[in-house]
């Protein structure tokens, strides 16, 4: 197991998607397959439940009756909502989702981790 924090994996891994080119090649169903696998993993880590194993509508679930902050639950159903869009059936990612969504994820990650584990500078 990585010893790291959960949001500092979550952000290297952020970074690692956005520098692999799979947006800008146009291979957005892996991007977002990626995208949410990190979230997954991230949201396991730092919340203790199966997230990887977890439907998109039961992670919303279970965020809510751990009382997610509720701007932060929009912003991630909003995520996982276009994301099974694109793996999941024949609707094209329009060019901002994936930027937008990947800034989301990292936004996330940064927001719900505890103010003493964040990194400095991360945080307003």
């Amino acid at each position: 197991p990585d010893p790291r924090p959960p949001e500092v994996i979550a952000q290297a891994e952020l970074a690692g998607l956005e520098s692999s080119g799979l947006w800008e090649e146009g291979r957005r169903k892996e991007f977002y397959a990626a995208l949410t696998g990190i979230l997954r993993r991230y949201l396991e880590r730092r919340h203790s439940f199966p997230a990887t194993r977890e439907t998109s509508t039961e992670i919303q679930r279970r965020l809510r009756r751990l009382d997610f902050d509720r701007e932060l639950l929009g912003v991630c159903k909003g995520l996982f909502d276009r994301a099974d869009l694109v793996k999941f059936s024949k609707v094209e990612a329009e060019p901002p989702w994936g930027p937008a969504d990947l800034s989301a994820a990292r936004r996330l990650a940064r927001e719900t981790s505890p103010r003493e584990l964040a990194v400095p500078g991360d945080r307003p």
